[in-house]
C-alpha cells in the first residue's frame, strides 16, 4: 500500500507543477496505510483480509487518480510546458501503471511477483529476503566487497536485486585482479559463496588456497582440509570483514542509503567506501 500511495502523491504534485489540477486522493490513500499499521497484534487471519480490503480500497483511488494523470497528460499536447517535466510525468504515469498490475496480481492471489518494484522513487530497487528474524525481508541492492589483509576495501560491485553469491564469485576475482593488475594468492569468502566448480576453476587459475567453507555434509577428506591452519586462518581474517562491513553501516552512511536510483546509489556507497578507506589508514 506505501508503494501506491507514493505514486498517487506523486502524480497528484507533477500534474500541478503542469499546471494540470486533478481531484487529489493523497489522505485518502493515507489513511489506510494507518488503519493497516494498527493491525500489527491483530489475528493474522484477520489481519490479512483487512489488508486485502484497505488493498482493494486504495488500488481503487490510484485507479482513479492515473486515469486522471492519463486524460492531464494528453490536454497538454502542443502546449509549452517545460518537455522534461512531460517526459518525467510520463514515466511516472507508466511506473504507476506497473504497480497497479501488480497490484491486480497480488489480489487475484498471486503470490510470487518477479522483478516487483517496491518504491515508486526508485524502480530498480528490489525485495531482498534475508532470513533473519527481525528483518525477514529488506528493500535496495546487495553489495559485495573485496578487502585485502591490510583493511582496504580494494573492490566492490552492487548488483540489483539479491543473485546468487556463487554465482558471483569468479567475476569478483577477476575484476579485482584486473583493477589491482595482481593476483590474488590466497581468497577467502563465506559458504555462500562456495560451489566445486568456481574452486576447481579457482585452482586452476593459480590460486594458491581457497579457503571457503563447503555447502553440505562433508566427507573425512574435506573435514581435513577444512581444519588446516592456514584455512581455519583465512576464515577468520573473512569473520574480521563483518567488522568492517558493521563498521560502514554504522559510521559511514551504508546503513541506509538516502540517494535514489541506482546512480545516487553508486556515488553513495564509493563515498562511503573512499571515506572509509581513508579512515582505515589514518
Amino acid at each position: 500500500m506505501g508503494v501506491i500511495h507514493q505514486a498517487v502523491k506523486t502524480l497528484t504534485r507533477t500534474a500541478g507543477y503542469l499546471g494540470k489540477k486533478i481531484t487529489s486522493h493523497v489522505r485518502a490513500t493515507k489513511r489506510p496505510l494507518f488503519s493497516w499499521s494498527q493491525t500489527a497484534k491483530a489475528n493474522p487471519k484477520e489481519r490479512k483480509e483487512k489488508g486485502r480490503k484497505l488493498l482493494k480500497k486504495v488500488a481503487k483511488l490510484a485507479k482513479h487518480t492515473l486515469e486522471q494523470s492519463r486524460t492531464a497528460f494528453e490536454s497538454l499536447c502542443g502546449s509549452n510546458q517545460p518537455t522534461k517535466l512531460k517526459q518525467k510525468f510520463v514515466e511516472q504515469i507508466e511506473l504507476a501503471q506497473t504497480i497497479l498490475s501488480q497490484t491486480e496480481q497480488k489480489l487475484q492471489g498471486k503470490k510470487s511477483i518477479p522483478q516487483r518494484l517496491v518504491s515508486f522513487h526508485d524502480a530498480e530497487a528490489r525485495a531482498i529476503c534475508k532470513g533473519k528474524l527481525n528483518t525477514p525481508g529488506e528493500f535496495g541492492r546487495t553489495l559485495q566487497l573485496v578487502q585485502d589483509s591490510s583493511g582496504v576495501i580494494v573492490h566492490y560491485e552492487i548488483h540489483c536485486g539479491n543473485p546468487n553469491d556463487s554465482t558471483q564469485l569468479l567475476s569478483v576475482v577477476r575484476q579485482t585482479k584486473s583493477r589491482l593488475g595482481v593476483k590474488p594468492k590466497e581468497i577467502a569468502a563465506d559458504r555462500g559463496y562456495y560451489s566445486a566448480d568456481s574452486v576447481l576453476k579457482l585452482g586452476k587459475a593459480g590460486i594458491e588456497k581457497v579457503g571457503i567453507p563447503k555447502v553440505g555434509r562433508l566427507s573425512a577428506a574435506e573435514k581435513t582440509h577444512q581444519h588446516k591452519k592456514w584455512f581455519r586462518e583465512l576464515q577468520r581474517f573473512r569473520c574480521r570483514i563483518e567488522a568492517s562491513i558493521s563498521m560502514l553501516k554504522r559510521k559511514f552512511g551504508l546503513g541506509r542509503v538516502l540517494a535514489r536510483g541506482s546512480q545516487g546509489t553508486a556515488i553513495w556507497t564509493g563515498l562511503a567506501i573512499f571515506a572509509y578507506n581513508l579512515w582505515q589508514q589514518t
